[in-house]
């Protein structure tokens, strides 16, 4: 038994090994992937949860508190200009 496995929490018989993954998920409305997060797979059902380690450091770069660089903000009308 190697020590870096754990038991899978799903289906009770497979163990949890260290991969890497992409870990999606939204970030108010815009959609975030952070391909070659370390991650935790099972071998029998392929179960897979994200390090919290890593997400903790995924949500430091997003800063849930200010909205992504990309999202898009349209620019207001002006009013009371004819074409």
């Amino acid at each position: 038994m190697r020590h870096d496995s754990l038991a899978c929490p799903r289906c009770r018989v497979g163990r949890l090994d260290l991969k890497r993954a992409n870990a999606i998920y939204f970030h108010g409305e815009t959609l975030i992937c952070a391909p070659n997060t370390p991650a935790w797979q099972c071998d029998v059902c392929r179960y897979r949860e994200v390090d919290r380690e890593a997400l903790r450091r995924i949500g430091l770069l997003v800063q849930r508190d200010v909205p992504p660089f990309n999202q898009y903000r349209p620019a207001r009308a002006q009013r009371g200009l004819t074409g």
